[in-house]
C-alpha cells in the first residue's frame, strides 16, 4: 500500500507555478540536522539556494513548521545554523517507511552565507571549460 499527501497552496487542476525566487544549486546529498520542538532529527539536502533548501526526511513536517536547520555549506567546511520555515511538502507513506520531501525558506540566514550561495548557483550555471 502506498499513500501520497501533497500540501501545496492551491490545487486547481492547473500546472503548479514555480514560486521560487532564486535559482537552485544541486548538491551531492548532504546531511541536514533539524531541531524542532526539542527534538533533533536528520534529513538529506538535495538542492539549495540563497533563500532556501529542498530536502527529504523520514519525519513528518507540516507547512508552516518553523525550526532550526544546520548544514555544511557546499564546497566548504563552514557549518550554518538558521531558523527556517516549511513552505511546501509532499509525504509518501508505504508499509515500510514514510518520507517527507519539503521546501524550506531560510528566515534568518546570515547575509554573507546567502551571498555565497547565490554565487555558487551562478557559478554552476556558467559554461564549463576543460
Amino acid at each position: 500500500m502506498f499513500d501520497k499527501t501533497i500540501d501545496r497552496e492551491e490545487h486547481s487542476g492547473m500546472p503548479e507555478i514555480d514560486k521560487r525566487s532564486d535559482f537552485r544549486f544541486t548538491v551531492s546529498p548532504m546531511v541536514v540536522s533539524i531541531d524542532k520542538e526539542q527534538k533533533r532529527f536528520f534529513g538529506v539536502g538535495l538542492n539549495i539556494s540563497r533563500s532556501g533548501m529542498f530536502f527529504q526526511t523520514p519525519e513528518l513536517m507540516d507547512v508552516g513548521d518553523v525550526f532550526q536547520v544546520k548544514f555544511t555549506l557546499p564546497k566548504t567546511d563552514t557549518t550554518v545554523t538558521c531558523k527556517s520555515k516549511v513552505v511546501w511538502r509532499e509525504c509518501f507513506n508505504s508499509v515500510r517507511k514514510r518520507t517527507t520531501q519539503a521546501g524550506i525558506q531560510f528566515i534568518d540566514i546570515d547575509p554573507s552565507v546567502a551571498e555565497y550561495l547565490g554565487k555558487l548557483v551562478h557559478k554552476q550555471d556558467e559554461p564549463q571549460t576543460h
